[in-house]
């Protein structure tokens, strides 16, 4: 089986201890070097149901935390949204569609739900966190593959759509979680795939067009797209730092 993996220091239970031990923030210790990261290993009692799968396993991918000591996270083979608590109890919410491929998640703290991204399917899951119940939003245009999501400071959602129809044509879309309302929009290059998106603190959107070695940033009705000084570095994920700096991974380019 696949497994999740959570981090403790050597002091105290804790990401944010390990972090900063770690040097990923600042630390009121006067030594950090002190602390140690530890891993445990947390199984997750569910096998695949993809046929298509040359493995077992639930086979983890994105994970979110809900800021109540619960993690969730998209099983992409065995068709379910997974939560795990601190003390490491499971609970799986299945999809209702079969085979969907989950990918991205997103925890929407103020409405209390969870986002996922069915990648085969061309829909969003939905899960009520105090109901459980699972419900499913189909996107406006067939063959759509959803991937990353995240939070915007005024409540929305927005996520990325790598293809469409079959062919390579990126698009990012925006979610009213109140109204299931989806807005898409195509950057002007029409790029062929988008993956990673953030959403800085002013509303502006950035995301990723890995094939076309390209960031892009749309912020109040404009997109601005950004060359990579390198080419064939294949970005992937992007994240924005406490200082407004936009980070991006090549996943090609090491």
């Amino acid at each position: 089986m696949k497994h999740i993996r959570r981090w403790m220091s050597g002091a105290a239970v804790g990401l944010a201890a390990c972090l900063a031990g770690c040097g990923g923030g600042s630390s009121k210790s006067s030594d950090p070097t002190t602390f140690k990261a530890i891993f445990q290993e947390t199984p997750i009692p569910v096998v695949s149901n993809d046929p298509t799968a040359n493995t077992a396993g639930a086979w983890p991918d994105d994970i979110r935390s809900d800021g109540d000591g619960n993690i969730w996270f998209a099983q992409h083979h065995s068709n379910e949204i997974g939560r795990m608590t601190r003390g490491g109890v499971y609970t799986g919410f299945k999809i209702p569609t079969p085979q969907s491929l989950m990918d991205g998640i997103v925890v929407d703290k103020t409405r209390r739900v969870v986002w996922a991204s069915e990648t085969n399917t061309n829909k969003l899951a939905r899960v009520d966190m105090a109901t459980g119940t699972v419900t499913e939003l189909t996107l406006p245009n067939p063959n759509t593959v959803p991937g990353d999501l995240v939070t915007a400071p005024d409540g929305s959602i927005w996520f990325t759509e790598g293809y469409e129809g079959g062919t390579a044509k990126g698009k990012i879309a925006r979610l009213d979680p109140d109204t299931n309302s989806i807005t898409e929009l195509t950057p002007p290059n029409n790029p062929s795939g988008c993956d990673g998106i953030e959403v800085a603190a002013s509303g502006a959107v950035w995301f990723v067009e890995n094939n076309d070695n390209s960031i892009a940033r749309y912020f109040q009705g404009q997109f601005t797209t950004f060359a990579l000084p390198r080419n064939g570095v294949d970005p992937t994920n992007v994240a924005i730092d406490s200082q407004g700096r936009i980070w991006v991974t090549e996943q090609l380019g090491n």
